[in-house]
């Protein structure tokens, strides 16, 4: 049964390239944990046998360093801010998500990403507030309070709606899929998922928890109201292939590297 954690067609479509982007980027260790999905068994090879040719098998990262060749290249210059760039902009490119990353690392993070996928994310956020207490901008500024960006793996983006507005496609629904740290009684920590729910004017973030019968069910876990009409998300397309769609501009060399994985294989 479909639930608030049930991706796109769209986005289920895009994750066999995705995955093949994964698996290479994450070098030998990640291609030899993937075992028969790139490195099917021979006719009659039996278990042992596979086992130890797969244990052997190195990975030629020529996807890899091509990635980051051509992100080397793209980035060898400085990134400059226009001379009519606001001053509020330029302090807060100093610290762009608010976790001290400066625009210009931050922004080669960000084209890493979609030059891997064929896409990436960036929402525009800013801290939840009191409206009781934040009431006048001095009050907004000592909070601390002031918009920062998130940027988000495009396998995060499992769920969106959109429709036509002036001639141009919008966003009226969008779910972010996280994972969060929470700390426990002691020293200890666990690993929570959630998803994060995006409209026009509201937020809804549910979690996993026990139901009735036992099975793990999403549950609404808080809400709120927010004072924007719009989803402030930015989406970057190295390939794109539709709206919120893109697939890895290297993909073939990809495949052809897997190719060579396989071959490679029959010689170590």
């Amino acid at each position: 049964m479909a639930d608030i954690s049930t991706p796109n067609l769209d986005y289920n479509d895009m994750l066999e390239a995705w995955d093949i982007n994964d698996a290479l980027m994450g070098g030998t260790l990640e291609m030899r944990r993937q075992g028969e999905n790139y490195l099917p068994k021979w006719p009659n090879e039996d278990e042992d046998a596979y086992k130890k040719r797969l244990s052997v098998a190195t990975l030629l990262p020529v996807y890899e360093e091509s990635i980051k060749q051509n992100i080397g290249r793209i980035f060898a210059e400085p990134t400059v801010l226009s001379e009519e760039t606001p001053a509020k902009i330029r302090e807060y490119a100093e610290n762009i998500d608010m976790e001290g990353s400066r625009l210009d690392v931050w922004a080669q993070q960000f084209f890493s990403l979609a030059f891997q996928y064929g896409v990436a994310h960036a929402l525009v956020d800013y801290p939840r507030t009191d409206m009781k207490e934040i009431r006048t901008k001095a009050d907004e500024n000592a909070a601390g309070g002031r918009p920062y960006v998130t940027m988000l793996n495009p396998r995060q983006v499992i769920g969106w709606k959109s429709k036509v507005e002036k001639g141009k496609v919008v966003l009226t629904d969008l779910r972010i899929k996280e994972v969060i740290i929470i700390d426990g009684d002691d020293f200890g920590q666990k690993k929570v998922e959630q998803i994060r729910h995006i409209m026009p004017r509201r937020v809804e973030i549910y979690r996993r928890s026990e139901g009735t019968n036992g099975e793990s069910v999403w549950t609404l876990h808080e809400s709120w109201n927010t004072s924007r009409d719009d989803i402030p998300l930015v989406t970057l397309y190295t390939k794109k292939t539709g709206f919120m769609r893109g697939t890895p501009p290297l993909l073939n060399l990809g495949l052809l590297n897997i190719k060579h994985w396989q071959s490679q294989s029959e010689q170590d």
